[in-house]
């Protein structure tokens, strides 16, 4: 007689317990108010040369240092030029370059870090070795090495973050894929000749995911303060370019006659900063409940 076992499961296609996601009215507000920010950021940068009034390049000397108007809603700064055009066109290279500098440290960060955690080899052992000499080395030394090396611009400011980013990324990954390696459906998964790949596409990606996506907008919001510092100090986009931190430094010097150059470029770093760090949070309200 044949005996079935309904309750028993194939374990190569088991995982954890999908949890319920939902959110209290808090977390909700948390999220869509982040999601909101982040959102009219892209938008202004995406749509900037149809919502703003002027050219962010156009000289006016006519008009310069005019406070906020109708005509210039953010005012003009000491060229004459469109301080609101300026600002949102800022918005275009900032957010570009911190999320190609997210990118490139989350990419290998996540590849490598699956490897390290999921195999114990000599390989392993040295991209450990080697992330561990990485993380002594300062970021802003990589920055000042490679702006020296090559030019000042965007592009270059957003691959040393990225490169000076990703044993973070790697360090993260690999604690979390350890944990995964040692739950009990992993070890039945390899029991039942599941493939190591398999394990790795089908078990630890989804399941380190959640944790991820809330670093990366965690350390987007950390990378567009870093984005404007640089600017400021002369080793990102270079003046005339509209780049919120290029801004913030062509205004240290009129603060006092014209407190609009420097409040608005702020506000707008400000407030970006704010809505990815309040969409990380409702994030991990969201992916990993209690």
């Amino acid at each position: 007689m044949n005996i079935t076992y309904p309750h028993v499961i194939d374990v190569r296609h088991a995982s954890p317990t999908p949890k319920r996601f939902h959110l209290r009215l808090p977390h909700m507000t948390t999220l869509l108010f982040g999601g909101v920010l982040l959102i009219s950021a892209t938008l202004a940068a995406i749509f900037a040369e149809q919502i703003t009034p002027y050219d962010p390049t156009q000289m006016m000397p006519l008009e310069r240092l005019h406070p906020p108007s109708l005509a210039h809603p953010f005012g003009t700064d000491l060229m004459g030029r469109d301080l609101l055009s300026r600002v949102v066109f800022g918005a275009q290279i900032s957010l570009m370059v911190a999320a190609i500098a997210t990118l490139i440290s989350a990419l290998p960060g996540i590849i490598l870090g699956m490897i390290g955690g999921m195999y114990r080899s000599g390989f392993t052992l040295i991209i450990d070795y080697l992330m561990d000499a990485w993380m002594a080395i300062p970021g802003l030394l990589i920055v000042i090495a490679l702006t020296a090396a090559f030019e000042r611009n965007p592009v270059i400011l957003a691959i040393s973050l990225g490169i000076a980013g990703i044993p973070a990324v790697y360090r993260l990954m690999r604690n979390e894929t350890l944990k995964q390696t040692s739950a009990l459906y992993i070890q039945a998964a390899r029991a039942s000749g599941a493939p190591e790949s398999y394990i790795l596409l089908r078990h630890i990606l989804p399941n380190t995911l959640p944790i991820m996506i809330i670093f990366a907008t965690l350390r987007m919001g950390g990378l567009l303060i870093a984005i404007s510092t640089f600017s400021f100090i002369g080793l990102g986009a270079q003046p005339p370019t509209p780049e919120w931190g290029t801004l913030l430094a062509e205004s240290r010097d009129y603060f006092h006659q014209a407190w609009w150059l420097m409040v608005f470029p702020g506000l707008a770093i400000s407030l970006t900063v704010l809505g990815l760090n309040l969409l990380a949070d409702g994030l991990r309200d969201w992916l990993l409940p209690e």
